[in-house]
Parts: structure tokens; C-alpha cells; sequence
């Protein structure tokens, strides 16, 4: 993923720290086998990797946090969504800035897609939740 930011962007009160509360996120599904090697046929996805991880976790703040999200996957769509209630407010997508951020209970992304979404985890420190692909619901 390749993070590009311009003058408007940097004009804006957006989280900047990269790995704290700036994450980028490649999202894929990948069929993986017994022995944990990757099996290169579609047809078989049965696994979520996260920036190449199974099942990752994080340590984010207490505040404001970006993700920026890309669905590095060659056919399936996901769709986005969070576990404990935490509202996402879409800023950004494959063209760039939104003109003001869409409040999303889910974000579907298609191959290829990009998307940037903002989480107030303000007052929930300590607070598990998960980003979690729905499916078809």
C-alpha cells in the first residue's frame, strides 16, 4: 500500500502517527492448508489475513484513530464492520477526500478498493472490540 497525502489533506485534523493511530490495513482472503502453506486457488479461501497476519490484535489509544483499508483480494468483496458499537465515519476512498465523512455501520470493499475510515475510541480504553467481515448479512 502506498500512502500518498497532499496539502488539503495535511490541512486537516486527521491522525497522523503511522502504527499508532494511523494504521494501514491490507485485508485478503487466502486458502491456507493443514501445514499452514498457502493454496493458490480462489475457490478455497478460507482464511482472513490482515497485512499478511492470520487473526491479528492491536494496542490502539483512547482517541481518534484512522484505518486505512485495502482489499488486497483478487475476487471476494468484504464487508466491514465493528463489534462493542464503535461507529465508523468514512473520510476518504479510492478518489480521495469525501467532501464531508459518511457515517458507515458497515463499509463494503471490492477488490482492489480503498477506503479510509475513522474510530472514536475515545473513553474506551481498556475496551476490546474487533473489525470484523460480515459477509453476506
Amino acid at each position: 500500500m502506498i500512502i500518498v497525502g497532499d496539502a488539503e489533506e495535511a490541512m486537516l485534523p486527521l491522525p497522523r502517527t503511522y502504527g499508532v493511530d494511523d494504521i494501514p490495513l491490507v485485508l485478503q482472503f487466502k486458502g491456507i492448508d493443514a501445514q499452514g502453506q498457502l493454496i493458490m486457488n480462489d475457490e478455497v479461501d478460507n482464511e482472513v489475513l490482515v497485512n499478511g497476519s492470520i487473526l491479528p490484535d492491536a494496542e490502539l489509544p483512547a482517541q481518534v484513530v484512522r484505518l486505512r483499508l485495502l482489499n488486497g483480494s483478487s475476487m471476494r468483496t468484504f464487508r466491514l464492520g465493528t463489534t462493542a458499537g464503535v461507529p465508523m465515519q468514512m473520510i476518504a476512498s479510492d478518489a480521495g477526500l469525501l467532501d464531508a465523512p459518511l457515517s458507515l455501520n458497515r463499509l463494503d470493499l471490492s477488490p482492489g478498493e480503498r477506503a479510509e475510515v475513522l474510530l472514536d475510541l475515545s473513553g474506551m480504553n481498556g475496551t476490546s472490540f474487533q473489525l470484523m467481515s460480515y459477509g453476506n448479512e
